[in-house]
Order: C-alpha cells, then structure tokens, then sequence
C-alpha cells in the first residue's frame, strides 16, 4: 500500500492565501475520501506518526517550506535475490539521528550480488563507520 501525500509551498504563495481558500481546499481534497478509507489512512497515521513528522523540512532562510507524508511499508523483509532476505529493514529515511535502511538490489550488467546500502547517521558515527576496516575491505564505493 502506497498514500503519499506532498505540499509545497513559497512565502509569497502563503501570503497571499487567505484562511478561507485554504480551508475549502482541504474541504475538497477530504470530501473526496471514501469514509472507510478515510478511517483506514486515518489508522495507518496513528500506527506511523512519528515517521510523518519526521518528513518536516526546516529551512529558515529558504523561500521554500515543504511537508511530505508518507506511511507506506512495503514489506523489503520478503526480497530474496537468490541469497537470503535481509534480516531487517526501514522503509524511511528521516531527517537527524541514526537509522539505517537497507535494499538489495541486482543490476542488468552486475557479476555477482550488488548491495545498495544507505545509511542515515549522525556525523561522528558516519565517519567512524567509513573509517571501520571491514567497511573500507568490501566498499567499493562510499558517499558521503
């Protein structure tokens, strides 16, 4: 299941929106829900609310303020490319903190089992695991 929902929005744009064209906007937009599947997005925030949050992008000095939602799981603990599933997976990224997720994936033109792994970590914690040695032996390629 995939609701993905995205606003975005400029200083200028919320200056000029009055309170009443934003309120029958949204009118519009949940009007147009069936109440059942209403009532289940409605759950599925509940169960995922502090992934949502998580999505706010702050910029302070930038002329753009965007919120993303999302609170679809796929179900990545499934994936077998022919050498085992993941033992655990994420399927977010959010922004600050330490979290990981990982995906297995197999390129057309890859020899062998590719792994695509990306990590989310605070600084220090990043450069500690680039520095690790085992990391270093098996990456091939690290961005940072």
């Amino acid at each position: 299941m995939d609701i993905s929902k995205s606003i975005s929005s400029t200083k200028a744009k919320v200056a000029k929106s009055g309170l009443v064209d934003a309120a029958v906007t949204f009118r519009q937009v949940i009007g147009g829900i069936k109440p059942s599947l209403f009532h289940g997005i409605s759950k599925l925030y509940t169960l995922h609310e502090d992934m949502s949050i998580n999505y706010l992008s702050y910029k302070p000095n930038s002329n753009v303020q965007s919120t993303a939602s999302d609170v679809s799981m796929l179900p990545f603990w499934r994936l077998d490319f022919g050498y085992g599933c993941p033992d655990r997976t994420r399927g977010y990224i959010t922004f600050g903190g330490n979290g990981c997720m990982v995906v297995f994936g197999r390129g057309d033109d890859t020899k062998g089992p590719m792994y695509d792994v990306q990590l989310q970590m605070d600084a220090d914690s990043m450069g500690r695991f680039i520095e690790d040695p085992d990391v270093q032996k098996y990456a091939k390629n690290i961005l940072f």
